[in-house]
């Protein structure tokens, strides 16, 4: 067993290393504000320009500014939170994939197993079984 908690907590570990470091001291406030704001709500249907009117800011400039600041678009990190926030939902929780799908707001299930796996290079199903071998071991 000591081999096989080695390799799962290797495999994890690894894949926790994709998730995006934002160092928010270094970002603008208005950059720094949209990050925020879609930590915090990505469990609801979120689109960059509804953000930004949200928020009352400039969505021009605020999109290009994001860019350059973190190297990525508003839209590409709000799948990213959203399939981060289905990691934990994955791991937490016993519900159905299609339910984490629809509890992340996302279009349908087919296309978050897609995204999931596009992401993590593992599918939700599978992401979910490894890790309660896992932790049934402790």
């Amino acid at each position: 067993m000591p081999l096989l908690e080695s390799i799962v907590n290797n495999y994890f570990s690894n894949l926790d290393t994709l998730d995006i470091p934002i160092d928010g001291t270094r970002l603008s406030k208005q950059v720094a504000l949209v990050v925020y704001y879609i930590d915090n709500h990505c469990d609801e249907p979120l689109r960059a320009n509804t953000i930004l009117e949200e928020l009352t800011l400039d969505p021009e400039y605020t999109k290009r500014k994001f860019r350059k600041e973190l190297g990525f678009t508003i839209n590409f990190y709000i799948r990213h939170a959203k399939l981060q926030r289905a990691k934990q939902l994955l791991i937490n929780t016993h519900l159905p994939i299609g339910e984490i799908a629809e509890r992340i707001n996302f279009y349908n299930s087919a296309e978050f197993a897609r995204q999931f796996q596009k992401e993590f290079d593992i599918t939700p199903s599978k992401y979910r079984e490894l890790n309660q071998i896992f932790y049934k071991e402790e």
